[in-house]
């Protein structure tokens, strides 16, 4: 396995110890790792709901540009309408 030299803030340094020392960890590598593992997750999950974004973006403008929307002349009929799917349910929306 490749070694890495790494600066840490004291903060840090005392957080890694602290989970060797109870036991929750066996050493300070395992702890970066499991750190490291966290982070690469997180970025993966943001990542994905970036995707599902821009998809659903796409999505949308796509439905504007193929007339596929509804014009509502007050904020009043736009309450009403989105009043009716709430009450309709998720299968009616």
């Amino acid at each position: 396995m490749p070694t890495r030299n790494i600066s840490l803030t004291g903060h840090y340094d005392s957080f890694i110890e602290d989970n060797v020392r109870t036991g929750r960890f066996g050493n300070a590598s395992e702890v970066v790792r499991a750190g490291l593992a966290l982070l690469e997750r997180d970025q993966s999950e943001h990542a994905a709901k970036l995707a599902a974004l821009r998809a659903a973006v796409a999505e949308g403008v796509a439905d504007l540009d193929n007339g596929r929307y509804i014009d509502f002349d007050s904020s009043e009929a736009l309450n009403t309408y989105l009043q009716g799917l709430v009450e309709a349910g998720p299968a009616h929306g």
